[in-house]
């Protein structure tokens, strides 16, 4: 018996492991959940990076400087002005070599773009891609500037608007936090359930443990080996 008391009890034991079980599906649950939301939220910051996109592509200003292809102050103060009512961690302007006519930081204009990403709108195809540029990991969306501002001409120059990573993760994070009451309430319906159908099964088996059965069981084996035993020897005699 001293064995048997330092073991948990029959109950204990079912609720912990139909608690680990349901942990077990939590994770896995929050983990595919995560996934799809961060699918969800790339493809909804890239398709608001388009939108930027076409609406800078199309501005005067933004068509010129394209097309003349050298810097320009008021290029880029106009296009940092939509980044910052567009909420995006970048709008870059680049000519049609590929060169930053705006960006957000003044040092790196006259640079050639990065990510690698700028053949499809060069060759006048709107795109949504995830590339590292030299602001980090980044969701963009890129379009060409056509000439005169009217599609289907030449294209003089490409716009990228971006969204970094960290806003991608953030809009995961929010959606997460929303479905945390759920998960929380499914945990501890997941334990009540357990603790009720521990009880059910205990009152089944006269609230007794597993050793004990086992015990019960070994003890009538015994007595019924033993009354055989008597009753082979009266008949013998």
């Amino acid at each position: 018996m001293t064995v048997f008391s330092r073991r948990p009890d029959l109950q204990g034991r079912l609720v912990r492991l139909h608690l680990l079980v349901l942990c077990g599906m939590t994770i896995l649950l929050v983990a595919v959940q995560t996934t799809h939301l961060y699918s969800e939220a790339r493809a909804r910051l890239g398709e608001r990076a388009l939108t930027a996109s076409r609406i800078v592509a199309r501005i005067p200003v933004v068509v010129q400087g394209a097309g003349a292809g050298v810097q320009n102050p008021e290029l880029n103060a106009r296009v940092n002005d939509l980044r910052a009512e567009a909420g995006a961690d970048f709008i870059v302007v680049g000519n049609r070599a590929g060169v930053r006519l705006a960006h957000p930081l003044p040092e790196r204009l006259g640079l050639p773009m990065e990510g690698g990403d700028n053949a499809a709108p060069l060759a006048g195809r709107e795109v949504v891609s995830v590339a590292r540029g030299s602001l980090g990991l980044s969701v963009r969306g890129k379009v060409p500037v056509w000439q005169d501002g009217r599609s289907g001409g030449t294209v003089v120059g490409v716009v990228s608007t971006g969204y970094l990573m960290p806003q991608v993760w953030q809009l995961v994070g929010r959606a997460l936090v929303s479905l945390l009451p759920w998960f929380v309430l499914a945990l501890a319906l997941g334990t009540v359930g357990a603790v009720w159908a521990a009880r059910r099964l205990r009152a089944e088996i006269l609230n007794l443990e597993p050793e004990q059965i086992a015990a019960l069981a070994r003890q009538q084996r015994a007595v019924l080996a033993a009354l055989r035993a008597e009753v082979d020897a009266a008949q013998a005699h």
